[in-house]
């Protein structure tokens, strides 16, 4: 977004304040998965999932043109960290989903 500000004797300032974006959107993660398509390794650093604690899916907004189609999952990595990650089953890629 850009504003400007006019000043009495014609000067124009232009300030660049943010770039708009959604809040938490999801963040595109590499992924491998096993034998039945549940995720394994996560990241660049390959952290083992030594827990998936939750799984669901959500498929919404079947009548438009891109419809949603996710299963999420909710893992323990083997540094102790969780997250909440979903594979979009239309395109077949892998998020974060941060809250």
């Amino acid at each position: 977004m850009t504003i400007e500000h006019k000043f009495c004797n014609n000067l124009v300032m232009k300030e660049v304040t943010w770039q708009e974006r959604p809040l938490y959107a999801p963040e595109p993660l590499p992924v491998k998965e096993d034998s039945k398509g549940n995720p394994v390794n996560i990241g660049k650093g390959k952290r083992s999932v030594v827990a998936i604690e939750d799984k669901w899916r959500i498929d919404d907004e079947w009548w438009r043109q891109e419809p949603i189609s996710r299963m999420y999952y909710n893992v323990v990595l083997d540094n102790g960290q969780n997250l909440t990650i979903y594979k979009d089953l239309i395109s077949g890629h892998w998020y974060r989903q941060q809250y």
